[in-house]
């Protein structure tokens, strides 16, 4: 009777093991696909976007796939890609804090010689908005020599010559003695009590009328204090110079400030 009992229990068919879901058909899926994952791995590595890399990177171990020299490539990649994109977002948002520490960082990582340029461009526009914050809070440090720099241009930057009429037409001059560089510079190269810095220290806003304030409106709206201090250092302190000054004028005119120009 006992064996009689337990015949049924032993002929009662067993439950088969539970399944991965991951892994329905067992080890031969299991296998196909990493497989699959690796190849997507490595056309990540040739083509793939950082956000591409970075999942196939999770999905290598998220199944468990065995670490291989091109997973630790990939792995290499993704920091550099990381830091390379931590330098182009902190250029876009051109904050001064967050430009140095993704220059910071970026010096520090091993691929500082692959991101040398990246980095240089980053540095400099960082140096360009400390030299903006510093100017636009200061009164501009002209000097004789700065006025000498700018003079040497034998073909200047767009930029340098809107700025340089701007300053002229300041000071009183008309129109048609601004038309050209060569003018302009005839103008610089005057000294004693007609040299340029002596005229701009004896700026009398009440000079300029209103079509000068006008002109000199437009030239300054043509052009923005960043790429003027690209093209010269020594020109974006007369730009901040007359900037201040045409307030000063349209103060003098009863118009009050002006409107800036929007930063886009």
């Amino acid at each position: 009777m006992i064996l009689t009992a337990a015949v049924p229990c032993l002929l009662q068919r067993q439950k088969p093991p539970r399944r991965n879901r991951n892994f329905p058909e067992g080890d031969a899926n299991k296998g196909a696909l990493k497989k699959q994952i690796r190849r997507h791995l490595n056309a990540a590595m040739k083509l793939g976007t950082l956000d591409e890399l970075e999942e196939a990177l999770r999905m290598c171990e998220r199944y468990d796939v065995q670490p291989d020299g091109e997973y630790f490539k990939a792995i290499r990649k993704v920091e550099y890609l990381r830091i390379k994109e931590g330098l182009r977002n902190a250029v876009r948002r051109r904050h001064i804090g967050t430009l140095e520490k993704a220059i910071q960082t970026a010096r520090a990582s091993p691929f500082a010689r692959q991101l040398a340029s990246a980095i240089s461009a980053a540095d400099k526009l960082r140096t360009q908005l400390v030299q903006y914050k510093v100017h636009r809070h200061a009164p501009p440090d002209l000097e004789q020599s700065t006025v000498s720099e700018i003079r040497s241009f034998k073909a200047p930057p767009r930029s340098v010559v809107t700025v340089m009429t701007a300053v002229h037409r300041l000071l009183g001059y008309k129109y048609r003695e601004v038309l050209t560089w060569q003018r302009i510079q005839t103008l610089m190269g005057q000294s004693r009590d007609d040299g340029l810095i002596s005229r701009v220290k004896r700026f009398d806003p009440s000079v300029p009328g209103l079509r000068a304030a006008e002109h000199v409106d437009q030239l300054l709206k043509s052009t923005s204090y960043d790429e003027v201090l690209m093209a010269s250092n020594g020109t974006a302190r007369f730009y901040v110079w007359a900037s201040n000054a045409l307030d000063k004028v349209y103060g003098e005119l009863g118009k009050g400030k002006r409107k800036k120009k929007k930063k886009k």
